[in-house]
């Protein structure tokens, strides 16, 4: 959740930098333009904002346990986009496969159309309550944003469920921010009829993940 001024640059700033539309430009600590580009991907992008914090701030690495994500998940509450409820979501995927996409912000030039059909054909599988498919934004998205993307994306639908994370004193920040990875955009967990995660998806693993392997979770 950033709060960015907005610029109205009279092309000085733009002439400054020597700069395109649309450029990304990093600035070090040191006042030095560190990186600049106008079309990176996320990933790059990603990737070149931690290195630079790193050289200064000294993050700590380190991954995260099934256990933790999972008990994480179930704490995670958001405002159900359809009926405005705010709901639990381990209270909603007790004794379900659960498919959970959770999505960092809306893009509507974003290259998700082929997750999203996945998804939409797996929750049309779906049956007595044996699955459901979750879209979860992150916090700070506004609501007629998320319902206009929703719509033009066609996430509406039986066994589907739409929400915003919410604030939550159960969900520590650093909880909530370790749910998510950078490069992936929405990731997907499964939690399957027992209770256990059995995927948490990571770049070494996307690969599998196609309808065949999301339809096999439910049995």
């Amino acid at each position: 959740m950033f709060h960015l001024p907005v610029i109205m640059d009279d092309s000085t700033l733009v002439d400054s930098f020597n700069a395109m539309m649309n450029d990304t430009i990093i600035i070090g600590r040191d006042s030095k333009i560190k990186f600049k580009h106008n079309q990176a991907p996320d990933s790059t992008i990603y990737h070149q904002v931690v290195r630079f914090l790193e050289e200064s701030s000294g993050i700590e690495k380190g991954n995260i346990s099934s256990e933790d994500l999972l008990s994480n998940l179930k704490k995670i509450s958001y405002q159900n986009m359809e009926n405005g409820k705010i709901e639990n979501l381990g209270d909603m995927i007790r004794g379900k496969t659960a498919f959970i996409n959770l999505f960092i912000s809306k893009c509507f030039g974003c290259p998700v159309g082929e997750r999203i059909k996945m998804m939409k054909e797996t929750a049309g599988k779906c049956n007595d309550n044996e699955g459901e498919v979750f879209f979860l934004f992150g916090r700070g998205n506004e609501p007629q944003l998320i319902v206009e993307y929703a719509e033009r994306n066609q996430l509406f639908g039986e066994n589907i469920k739409l929400g915003i994370i919410q604030e939550s004193e159960e969900l520590s920040s650093e909880d909530y921010y370790r749910l998510f990875d950078f490069e992936i955009n929405p990731r997907l967990f499964i939690v399957n009829k027992e209770g256990k995660l059995s995927l948490a998806e990571r770049r070494r693993n996307q690969r599998k993940l196609d309808l065949d392997y999301l339809l096999s979770a439910l049995k």
